[in-house]
Formats: structure tokens, sequence, C-alpha cells
């Protein structure tokens, strides 16, 4: 890196589960920043390429205190995701490394999915395919009654972004949705009901 290069903020991607970061690229560029992409799995590999950043956009790269100590001051991390399980968020606070996420990444696609898998259950394809798959076509007789969404009750143990979205998509269905979030009131000792 020569010295211009040096004296421009750095963008750093560690990691990502994108076709592209061509977004991210031309942002750095119309900001002047200096920008990497890698796809780091490892603490070591995560530290190298790090080192020296001002912005570090992180999908599931380890984002450890020894990572976090090599950033230029007053850095930043986002984490493309909703949670920040792979970010040492106590070492950040402590080393004044500011670090975000994306509260609503894949709420949409983890509804929409959430909801086939519900349907693929109810309907009992998983049993209909192996069945199919050992050549044994299986009469309706055998097969037991088939639910649909407006004869069932769907609990969803949680109210957030994604546990709406899943309700927003049973609602035309007339199935009947009950989200909660659980509380220390509703949950016994160690999380359970």
């Amino acid at each position: 890196m020569n010295e211009a290069e040096r004296s421009r903020p750095k963008v750093v991607v560690l990691d990502h589960a994108f076709d592209t970061v061509d977004g991210e690229r031309d942002a750095a560029a119309r900001s002047g920043a200096h920008f990497e992409e890698f796809q780091c799995a490892h603490e070591d590999d995560a530290r190298r390429a790090a080192r020296g950043a001002d912005v570090v956009l992180v999908n599931f790269a380890p984002m450890t205190r020894r990572v976090l100590t090599g950033l230029a001051p007053g850095a930043r991390v986002v984490r493309y995701g909703v949670g920040v399980d792979n970010v040492d968020v106590d070492a950040a606070r402590e080393l004044g490394v500011r670090v975000a996420n994306v509260p609503d990444y894949g709420v949409r696609t983890v509804a929409d999915h959430t909801v086939a898998l519900l349907l693929t259950l109810l309907r009992r394809i998983p049993w209909y395919d192996g069945a199919v798959r050992e050549h044994d076509w299986v009469p309706a007789v055998r097969a037991g009654p088939l639910r649909g969404f407006a004869s069932t009750t769907v609990g969803l143990v949680g109210a957030g972004n994604i546990g709406l979205a899943v309700a927003d998509r049973l609602r035309p269905s007339d199935s009947t949705s009950w989200p909660t979030t659980p509380t220390p009131t509703l949950l016994g000792p160690l999380g359970t009901a």
C-alpha cells in the first residue's frame, strides 16, 4: 500500500455470502476509501485482513478481541445479519469500536421459508416423498388426513420482525396465529416452558 492509500480510509469485507459486493465497493469508491474483499473463516486470517481497517463488514468471520485490537482507532464493524454472535461486543466497547448489525436482514426470506416448511409438514410432504422414493404409492386412506392452514393454530415464540412477518403470511389462510415473546415469567429457570 503506497502513502496515498495509507491516508485514505480502509473498508474491508472480511467475508460474505453474496454473489458480489459491488455495492459496498462502489460506496467505498464514492467515499474515497480503499476497499478490500476477503473470505476469512479463521481468526488469524481475519486479523491479517482487518489490520488497520476503519470499517469492517462481516458475516461469520470471528471478530475477537485479537481482531478488534488491530483495527484503526474509532473503527466501525457492521455485521451482515440480525445478530452479533461472532463479534466480541465487550472488547469492542472497551476498544472504542462501534458495532452495528442489519436488524431486518432476511426477515422476508426467513418468514417465507418458515411458512413453506409449515405447509410441507401439514401436507406430510416428507412422508409422501419417502414413500414414493421407495416405490410405494400411498393410497389416501393409508396416508390419513392432510391438514391445511384453516384448521391449524400456530404458536410463534418470538414476536420480533420475523415472527410478525410469519403471522402476516398466515393471516390470509384463516389459520390462527399466536405470536408471543418469551419473558422470564413465561419461561422456567432454564428458558424452558
